[in-house]
């Protein structure tokens, strides 16, 4: 399932699981198909969709982008031997540090 379908199934704030795909779309702003295309990872958002997508959900678009690589990458790191996770983990603290603001 992609970031979107994903972020819709779970909601980041259980918004989608108490609301009807109809409601939710509405709050987005995007038609009911649309929504239901995501959940079900037929076809790639545009940007803006994206966005409208975080926004109904509560968050924003680069949140739901972050929250799905952050979890892609735990699962590659997870599918490795021991020592090679930690070697991985050594390789993202640098890595973060490099690209994270003071």
């Amino acid at each position: 399932m992609g970031v979107v379908g994903g972020a819709l199934e779970h909601g980041t704030d259980g918004v989608v699981g108490a609301v009807t795909q109809e409601l939710f779309a509405e709050r987005a702003g995007l038609s009911k198909e649309t929504i239901g295309r995501m959940e079900q990872a037929m076809g790639s958002p545009t940007l803006d969709t994206l966005y409208k997508i975080a926004k109904g959900l509560g968050t924003t678009g680069s949140a739901l982008i972050a929250e799905h690589a952050c979890d892609e990458v735990s699962e590659l790191v997870r599918g490795l031997p021991e020592h090679e996770q930690e070697i991985a983990c050594v390789m993202l603290r640098a890595l973060s540090a490099h690209v994270s603001p003071p």
